[in-house]
């Protein structure tokens, strides 16, 4: 008997040595576990489709770092991107195209060590300074009104940080993770949390940033659990909103249609008011009901949806006046818009004749459509070209 409590002992005190030499690893290189980055030559060359030019800046400690400024044809503005925990510049410059076809100007770095930018990563206030030099030689050449910071996966952190202390147009977060002290103790509970040097808590940022946050997550994503983004939800504002990318994993977001299509459709929204999207007080409508366009080709279905909500011509105005007149055009190539008002318990037939002259309505809506679940309607309310292959509702008083 004593002879197998000495055993177990051994075990155990093995054990405890084995796991205390672990965690000691992981302390000294976290940075080797967290980043990964690819270098490149000093003198290498980037290769990409449209203008665009290299950013070198030099930091307090003499280190030179790049990054890539790739313009639009006509700026609205500046997206501020900061990339994932792996590559470099020479394949993350591919994102820029989602983004200039939007309109705007697109700036990525690359992190210390990363790419064609020097020295190495030894911290998360380095990491932030580092940020911050970029984005304040930027802000010479773009007002800070018309610039939006974004991060991807390791980058979210970051970019949540910079838009705590500055003041941009908007947040964007591309499947971000609720703290890194979170994804550790998620991914390797055993693990320590003191022992991380990076914190990197998005949710403690996001609670000081003022700008909206919108948040695009996919809810198969196998690197950050997409609860991340779920529990981030918990401290949003006002006009804060979490777009879900249904079947979307973590790599691929900036080349996923849904994706380009409800971000064009968020920075219209946002393009009508500096404080989120301004909804009316009398209008219960939800910002992600709204954004639930689906554009194919030349032809535009957006469907509305609301169960408490009454989504009359009067107690909606701002719907049938500035979304109509300051999203819809914004897809460029969209011809044809059919609306429908999708699952709801109550509608009232008001008719507001002013939509039958606004400009927008005649030349793209055919058909509003409109459908209650539950007495099973489904009918359209709207014809404008009067064409009769849209009835009115018998029940719609003239």
């Amino acid at each position: 008997m004593k002879r197998l409590r000495k055993i177990a002992l051994r075990f155990f005190i093995t054990l405890g040595i084995l796991y205390i030499l672990v965690c000691t690893l992981m302390y000294f290189f976290q940075e080797t576990l967290i980043f990964h980055p690819k270098q490149l030559s000093r003198d290498h060359e980037f290769a990409f489709v449209g203008h665009y030019s290299e950013v070198n800046i030099r930091t307090e400690d003499g280190t030179s770092l790049n990054g890539l400024l790739f313009k639009s044809d006509s700026s609205m503005g500046l997206f501020f991107y900061l990339h994932g925990n792996a590559g470099a510049l020479d394949t993350w410059g591919n994102a820029a195209k989602a983004y200039t076809d939007l309109g705007y100007d697109f700036f990525i770095m690359d992190y210390r060590g990363y790419g064609k930018s020097e020295g190495e990563i030894t911290g998360e206030k380095q990491f932030y300074e580092d940020i911050q030099l970029f984005y304040d030689s930027l802000k010479l050449m773009y007002e800070e009104k018309n610039i939006i910071i974004a991060g991807y996966s390791i980058g979210t952190g970051p970019a949540a940080q910079l838009a705590s202390v500055n003041n941009p147009k908007m947040l964007l977060l591309q499947a971000p993770y609720y703290s890194l002290t979170d994804m550790m103790q998620h991914t390797y509970p055993i693990v320590p949390a003191f022992l991380l040097k990076y914190k990197f808590a998005t949710n403690e940022f996001i609670q000081k940033t003022k700008a909206p946050v919108v948040i695009f997550h996919g809810d198969e994503d196998e690197i950050i659990y997409y609860g991340s983004s779920e529990k981030l939800k918990q401290h949003f504002k006002k006009g804060d909103t979490l777009v879900t990318l249904k079947g979307l994993g973590h790599n691929g977001m900036n080349k996923n249609e849904e994706y380009k299509i409800r971000l064009a459709e968020i920075l219209a929204f946002y393009d009508l008011s500096s404080d989120g999207p301004p909804f009316k007080d009398e209008c219960k409508c939800d910002f992600e009901e709204l954004l639930g366009t689906v554009a194919q080709e030349k032809t535009c279905d957006m469907f509305i949806r609301g169960k408490n909500w009454n989504p009359d011509f009067e107690s909606c105005p701002w719907i049938w006046g500035e979304y109509i007149n300051n999203v819809i055009p914004r897809h460029k190539n969209m011809s044809v818009l059919r609306i429908h008002l999708m699952d709801l318990e109550h509608f009232t037939y008001t008719k507001d004749t002013s939509i039958y002259g606004n400009d927008t309505i005649r030349n793209y809506v055919i058909a509003i459509y409109y459908r209650n679940n539950i007495k099973g309607w489904d009918n359209c309310i709207f014809d404008p070209f009067k064409t009769g292959k849209y009835p009115k509702p018998k029940h719609w008083a003239e």
